[in-house]
């Protein structure tokens, strides 16, 4: 698909697992950005398109780390805090991990 050229991960909208890739992939350390395309797949009805996306290391630590998304073409920007493998434990207004 020509519209998806260039684009190396993939965002599910229905799960927060997929930050994780473009999190653990560039490595960055705290206040290094990385913009990168993904192919967005919309959950509900199933339609991909490219979407640019910038992630921000804020801050890293032995247990974790906190990164801010920006969907740059649609608004919108979440800070996300994750656990030291790049797992996010929170996508406000999306999931929240569960703690047993």
């Amino acid at each position: 698909m020509p519209a998806l050229e260039g684009c190396i991960d993939v965002d599910v909208s229905v799960t927060p697992f997929t930050s994780t890739l473009p999190i653990r992939r560039p490595g960055l350390a705290p206040s290094e950005s990385a913009e990168i395309s993904v192919a967005y797949i919309e959950g509900t009805q199933l339609q991909v398109w490219p979407e640019p996306q910038r992630y921000t290391c804020m801050k890293q630590g032995d247990r974790g780390g906190l990164y801010r998304f920006v969907s740059i073409d649609g608004g919108f920007t979440a800070d996300l805090p994750v656990v030291d493998d790049g797992l996010v434990l929170d996508h406000p207004g999306l999931f929240r991990r569960a703690v047993a």
